[in-house]
């Protein structure tokens, strides 16, 4: 109990509410099971890593034909994938706060506090991103890579 008056007392309420939320939370045991391709359950976790592998190798073959779009190839251009503002602006109100910056050292409590300014700004980034094709290309290039 000395820790936690310590983190109140340093305003780490984080830290303290969640030594509490161990001490109070009654114990449930996690119940993992999933269905086969029959329909079957599967409760073992050698059957359900097999079944997931089996799963995301089906999800990434080539076996089916890719589905047609109506898009006319003609009429298309780059400016049809510019991101609306409001799109912008609910990816940043839904980041969820608390949780560690990325490799720029930007959280998500700081977008979120950079109101219209930062949501104008980050839109203007988002769609000369999308002007030179950067994000595009690199997408183009990407891999996909079984762990078994």
């Amino acid at each position: 109990m000395r820790t936690n008056e310590n983190n109140f007392s340093k305003n780490r309420s984080r830290d303290a509410y969640n030594i509490i939320k161990s001490l109070t939370k009654r114990f449930q045991p996690k119940s993992v099971v999933i269905k086969d391709e029959n329909g079957n359950v599967l409760t073992e976790s050698r059957q359900i890593l097999d079944r997931w592998k089996r799963y995301s190798k089906n999800m990434f073959s080539n076996t089916s034909e890719p589905k047609q779009t109506a898009v006319d190839n003609e009429s298309y251009t780059d400016t049809e994938l510019e991101p609306l503002r409001s799109e912008v602006e609910w990816a940043i109100n839904s980041l969820k706060d608390g949780k560690s910056p990325g490799c720029d050292e930007i959280t998500a409590e700081m977008l979120k506090t950079s109101g219209e300014a930062g949501i104008t700004y980050y839109h203007k980034i988002c769609k000369e991103n999308m002007e030179d094709r950067g994000m595009a290309r690199r997408m183009e290039t990407s891999s996909v890579y079984y762990i078994t």
